[in-house]
């Protein structure tokens, strides 16, 4: 088994064992799949943990100031609105390219 990669202490603890889990099947790092193999590898663990993925109520390109200029961001939001927790996750150059 691998060794357990560095976590932040602020992780919910659902949050850290999907990431254990998925730490522990071995499989490709998701950046380097293509976004439907990167989602159905996702799609079954999470399953386990909230069952069935809501629909979406809007898809949103926006973007962001950063430090060099704008940031593209997408936002993926339900109907019903409100304030929800959120994924930030930066990507590399080579990311961005595929």
């Amino acid at each position: 088994m691998p060794e357990p990669k560095p976590r932040s202490e602020r992780l919910h603890p659902e949050v850290r064992a999907l990431l254990t889990m998925l730490d522990a099947e071995a499989s490709p790092p998701i950046e380097t799949l293509d976004p439907v193999q990167a989602r159905l590898s996702v799609e079954a663990p999470l399953k386990m943990l909230g069952g069935e993925p809501e629909a979406l109520g809007r898809i949103e390109n926006m973007s962001i100031a950063g430090p060099a200029g704008d940031i593209p961001i997408r936002v993926y939001a339900r109907e019903a609105g409100g304030l929800r927790p959120a994924l930030i996750r930066e990507l590399s150059e080579s990311a961005h390219a595929r």
